[in-house]
């Protein structure tokens, strides 16, 4: 059987009035749900004495502000307590009242209908303390899907900087032949990656891979792709420099070993510049054609027959190469 306790509360000066509205209460309340009502003076109304309380009804002047009062209706809105205050006068703006959330009631109201606000008010407070339940919990779910998503914007920041320190620091001038490269991810970690390697005295290799999607797991792509490329080979005391094909191919064969997923691949573009002789060896390997720019401002692009895979397992396609003097 359900059983409300209801404080009728009176503010300083006003205890006559109370004790009479209480009793005004008593009198119209209905035999169920059954409820009690106690008489207390404003002083007693603190935390320890509202924990047992299902509603306050207040009896007070339209102009109260003094502080008191003011964190007592505080202390009440946290413990989500319902307020019925009765006042004689009607609000002015900006009173306490006003702003509390508090149901405000002239102190003339007849007794059933003053009971008739407190057990609509009572049975709405299941309901309103579920909402706020609900409300803290979504609350506490949103700050913590904020501190993953910071998290993992941290991440990001992370791995975009691991990928930025593979890119080449100090780009070779040989022979009169300088490489500039500029390199802007739209966000984070990127599905781009180049390289600029000095082969020899004369010779420096260009790689330039794209790898299929976006974010981390297209940066850790291309990370493997750079990781594994070989560009040269020893040979008894000497190197020899490979043709841009066969890095190609060496770094597709490569690829399949790690047994990667077979929707993720790569499309690549690899050069070896004579610097010394003003020539160029290319392959690419499903990449756009790279573009000859000449001195007069004419723009050439170097077409190569190397497309993307064909077959499931290929991660980087077949290349060919061709030769231009830049």
């Amino acid at each position: 059987m359900t059983h409300w306790n209801i404080a009728v509360v009176a503010c300083r000066g006003l205890e006559d009035e109370a004790g009479a509205i209480c009793q005004r209460l008593a009198g119209s309340w209905p035999s169920q749900p059954e409820v009690e009502f106690t008489l207390v003076g404003q002083n007693e109304l603190d935390e320890s004495f509202v924990n047992e309380l299902d509603a306050v009804v207040l009896v007070a002047e339209a102009e109260t502000r003094h502080g008191p009062l003011v964190r007592q209706l505080t202390m009440l809105d946290e413990l989500h307590v319902p307020v019925v205050a009765l006042l004689a006068s009607p609000l002015s703006p900006g009173n306490v009242f006003e702003t509390s959330g508090v149901l405000v009631e002239d102190r003339s109201t007849s007794g059933p209908l003053l009971c008739a606000r407190l057990r609509g008010m009572l049975d709405r407070q299941s309901h309103v303390n579920r909402l706020r339940k609900t409300l803290a919990l979504a609350g506490i779910s949103h700050r913590c899907l904020g501190e993953e998503v910071d998290r993992m914007q941290e991440e990001l920041q992370l791995a975009a900087q691991a990928q930025r320190e593979l890119l080449p620091g100090e780009l070779p001038t040989v022979h009169g032949v300088s490489v500039a490269a500029l390199w802007r991810p739209a966000h984070g970690p990127s599905g781009d990656i180049y390289d600029v390697i000095r082969l020899d005295d004369d010779h420096v290799g260009l790689f330039l891979a794209d790898a299929r999607g976006h974010g981390i797991a297209a940066a850790l792509m291309t990370m493997l792709i750079t990781h594994s490329l070989t560009t040269r080979v020893a040979e008894g005391r000497s190197w020899r420099i490979l043709e841009p094909t066969e890095v190609l191919h060496r770094l597709n064969e490569k690829m399949l070993g790690h047994h990667i997923h077979p929707h993720r691949f790569a499309k690549a573009v690899y050069a070896v510049v004579d610097c010394r002789y003003r020539r160029m060896a290319l392959s690419t390997a499903g990449h756009p054609p790279p573009l000859l720019v000449h001195g007069d401002g004419r723009c050439d692009a170097i077409e190569t027959s190397g497309g993307l895979p064909t077959l499931p397992r290929l991660r980087i396609a077949t290349s060919q190469s061709t030769t231009a003097s830049t």
